[in-house]
């Protein structure tokens, strides 16, 4: 499980996310402009993730 923080490919998108979860999980989530989200930084272990994948919009 990871717990990463996560921002829209597209430049002109500026949404940001947070989520947890197994990282092939989270590396096939998109947006919702429906563009790919890049991991822009590790927040450390999620040992103790409330759900199996969980995304957690912070920003737009």
């Amino acid at each position: 499980m990871v717990h990463v923080l996560l921002s829209c490919h597209d430049s002109r998108c500026t949404s940001v996310y947070e989520a947890y979860g197994a990282l092939e999980d989270v590396a096939a989530l998109a947006c919702e402009c429906g563009c790919a989200l890049q991991i822009v930084r590790d927040l450390g272990d999620a040992r103790d993730a409330p759900r199996p994948l969980e995304l957690i919009r912070l920003a737009a």
